[in-house]
């Protein structure tokens, strides 16, 4: 703490007893800053209950304290935190921890883990530094079911409180300066603006910017280069924002000061939308479409029975007759997704077949009441010689990857809604590995599930463009 007095002004209105007291005070108050720590509640592990644990976080909590060394923030502050980011407290990671830490002005979080093991409970316990994220002290307690441990958490407390270090971290001592939680400034509604520049640099900072969204700066991990088009808005509202009168870099390039900017979701937006329900309409927002058409809706049998689904394959000859009705589609199997009101929701592995099918194929897809979302990845189940996988628009289809000895071929990384797919589900999809599992069936789909929802929380957008 800087302390700027003008003693020639007070010591005209105040005797000097009184100015020295005030200036004791004032350098007793700057020199005596403690540490901010929370404890947050245990989580349960292996054969216990949350309940139980709940109990056993509170008794802990009763004796770590240490008014002398160090300020225990109230656990309602940091559930309020938690609330308002959208954070999940069973699964906080170390990132969220340095953004609670940010907002509240925090140094160091306790947490532990508590698992019953042989009919022994077991708990252990870290201190984390929420700037860095590093684990700073670690110790633990075992005893038996049905054994008191009243005093068994009051020597862990103890015993954890004298492994710690104490010095307030540069979040807490010069909180003022260094951090300014509400100090992103958004202009027109979209574009939020990084509190300060980062330097002036000669090319593009890539490997400080990437590293800045790992820390989730201010609660965004899409930190960017403006294009010239935000620059000149900034430029704009330069003295709103603080902005020098040199040269800014942009997105293509340059040299001069850098000040990111993103147009993106924050963290807690994307925590939000990865616990609600995907509709429609974020899908489309997405870039994802829908047939045109309404197709009649065909029942297939599932994991969990019979589902309606719409007849969306077409024509696979010339005048075929039973293009988009339930023949193409009538002997198919369904794995994952759910059904509700009877209509086929969510992510789903089909093996599709029928009476007019002319072949087997494949496909990973989402759902919504029934209703297929373009872009749809498929296989040919039949062509024993030959893996392929390519991509179904809805009006048209087109291969992606081909090995074979009849023929080979790669537009992995040319076709546009081949590279969207890896957006979508991962860089690995086009290895010969995971085509070889996803014509025979042998897919993760829960983590592709994850996958998808994580791309529909992201920024990118399914690009249409014609190659």
């Amino acid at each position: 703490m800087i302390l700027k007095i003008n003693f020639q002004n007070v010591t005209q209105q105040l005797g000097n007893t009184t100015m020295f007291i005030i200036i004791a005070l004032l350098i007793s108050t700057a020199t005596n800053a403690q540490v901010k720590i929370a404890v947050l509640d245990f989580k349960a592990g292996v054969g216990v209950g949350q309940d139980d644990v709940d109990g056993i976080s509170a008794i802990f909590g009763t004796y770590f304290i240490n008014p002398q060394k160090f300020t225990l923030v109230e656990r309602t502050q940091v559930d309020r935190v938690i609330v308002e980011q959208g954070f999940q407290y069973s699964s906080l990671t170390n990132q969220q921890m340095v953004r609670i830490g940010q907002v509240l002005n925090i140094s160091k979080m306790v947490v532990g883990n508590v698992n019953i093991v042989s009919g022994q409970y077991n708990v252990d316990v870290r201190v984390v530094n929420v700037e860095s994220g590093a684990v700073e002290a670690t110790d633990g307690a075992t005893w038996a079911r049905g054994t008191s441990y009243r005093e068994l958490m009051k020597n862990l407390a103890s015993r954890l409180m004298s492994k710690m270090d104490y010095q307030a971290s540069s979040i807490t001592q010069n909180q003022t300066s260094l951090y300014k939680p509400n100090s992103v400034i958004t202009l027109l509604g979209y574009l939020n603006v990084y509190p300060d520049d980062i330097g002036e640099f000669s090319s593009i900072p890539t490997n400080i910017i990437i590293n800045m969204n790992k820390q989730e700066l201010h609660g965004y991990d899409n930190w960017r280069l403006p294009t010239q088009e935000e620059l000149d808005l900034m430029r704009a509202n330069s003295s709103k924002l603080g902005m020098k009168n040199g040269d800014y870099m942009i997105s293509t390039g340059s040299t001069g000061n850098v000040r990111l900017v993103t147009s993106g979701k924050s963290i807690a937006e994307k925590n939000k939308l990865m616990q609600q329900e995907i509709t429609e309409e974020l899908l489309i927002e997405c870039g994802f479409r829908f047939s045109e058409k309404n197709y009649e809706m065909c029942s297939i049998e599932g994991e969990r029975g019979g589902c309606k689904v719409e007849s969306f394959i077409g024509a696979e000859s010339k005048n075929d007759e039973y293009a988009n009705t339930s023949f193409k589609i009538n002997q198919s199997k369904i794995f994952g997704g759910e059904c509700k009101n009877g209509y086929l929701n969510g992510l789903v592995f089909m093996t599709i077949d029928g009476e007019r099918k002319l072949g087997k194929e494949n496909i990973l897809a989402y759902f919504i009441h029934g209703r297929i979302v373009y872009p749809v990845l498929k296989t040919y189940v039949d062509k024993t010689d030959q893996i392929f996988i390519g991509i179904n628009e809805g009006n048209s289809s087109y291969g992606c990857v081909s090995v074979g000895n009849s023929l080979s071929w790669n537009f992995a990384d040319t076709r546009s809604m081949c590279k969207n797919m890896k957006d979508i589900y991962g860089e690995n999809i086009f290895s010969l590995r995971w085509m070889d599992n996803f014509k025979n069936g042998n897919i993760d789909l829960k983590e592709l599930e994850k996958q998808f929802r994580n791309f529909i929380v992201s920024d990118k957008k399914i690009s249409w463009e014609l190659d």
